[in-house]
């Protein structure tokens, strides 16, 4: 039986720990990464045994790459729009570039190799910046607020509607054109990445 498949997951979120009550017991603030442990169990409920990526040196990153099978990039803040030759939006969130340098360079790299990328939220984002696409940096602009597609509702709350295209392969995994889904993006793809295909729209 062969392994299962190794999958690096990008944590696009770092805060810096502080702690509330000082103890002598207390560990001393730091950066940490951020990584909500959904990723996670659903890559090993598919059968994939993920491991998480921390920010690498451009140097490091084919190394890295050719000891994994796929990569999921995961959600987290704004991309700066200086990855796609935008100035920053007067609504812009906090980014982090750090970050986004070394998740554009993992995905890029990976990209040319044709390696299986899944691609959410942020990530999904990213993934179309990296294959030429554009971002809105603030959806409310444009399409404005009958949907609130950063959602104030409970997290677990599904709030909207995704329509999904006939025939794509999602809408036969889920058997249905349409479903509900919580939402708490704040950037949207404008112009479409070389190559990517829109499957569900809200």
């Amino acid at each position: 039986m062969p392994p299962p498949p190794l999958i690096a997951v990008t944590s696009s979120e770092m805060r810096s720990r502080v702690v509330s009550v000082a103890k002598p017991q207390a560990d001393p603030p730091r950066d940490e990464m951020v990584l909500g442990l959904r990723y996670l169990q659903a890559l090993s409920a598919a059968g994939c045994l993920p491991v998480v990526v921390p920010p690498l040196g451009a140097e490091a990153i084919d190394v890295f790459l050719d000891r994994i099978d796929g990569i999921c990039l995961s959600g987290g803040p704004d991309l700066g729009p200086g990855a796609y030759g935008a100035p920053p939006d007067a609504w812009l969130g906090p980014t982090e570039p750090e970050l986004d340098r070394f998740e554009l360079a993992l995905t890029r790299a990976a990209d040319r190799r044709g390696m299986p990328v899944l691609a959410i939220c942020r990530g999904a984002q990213l993934l179309n910046v990296v294959r030429g696409g554009t971002l809105h940096q603030h959806p409310p602009d444009v399409v404005g607020t009958t949907i609130e597609h950063r959602q104030v509702a409970d997290g677990a709350e599904p709030t909207h509607d995704v329509a999904l295209a006939p025939g794509s392969g999602l809408t036969r995994m889920l058997g249905a054109g349409r479903l509900q889904v919580n939402s708490f993006h704040h950037q949207a793809v404008d112009a479409l990445g070389e190559g990517l295909v829109v499957v569900g729209r809200a």
